[in-house]
């Protein structure tokens, strides 16, 4: 069975400027990738993480989550809920781009 991707990738990485990224649905399937290793993994550990994260923020009550993001030393990688049962995630090196990397990502469901 193949999944239409609710959105384009080569649009996602066009207007955030990241280096790698992937859309994936809410079971952690992979729909679309660019630049990544392994990225059926990646999928699946990134739905996890964003289940988790989830769950947590209903268990504190503290509204639904929307955006997971995760730092390291090299980048950071940002996912982001779209089309009620999709998560986009992509990744970016420079952590000087964060704050405007954080806006195009909050925009794709209405750019792209």
């Amino acid at each position: 069975m193949i999944i239409q991707s609710p959105l384009n990738l080569e649009k996602v990485i066009e207007i955030t400027g990241a280096q790698a990224a992937m859309i994936l649905d809410t079971d952690g399937n992979l729909i679309d990738s660019t630049n990544i290793s392994f990225e059926e993994n990646i999928a699946a550990m990134t739905e996890m993480a964003f289940s988790m994260c989830k769950d947590l923020s209903e268990d504190l009550n503290n509204g639904s989550l929307e955006q997971l993001m995760a730092k390291t030393s090299e980048g950071f990688l940002i996912a982001n809920k779209v089309k009620s049962n999709h998560i986009v995630a992509a990744l970016c090196k420079d952590h000087s781009k964060l704050g405007l990397f954080l806006k195009k990502m909050n925009s794709l469901e209405t750019t792209v």
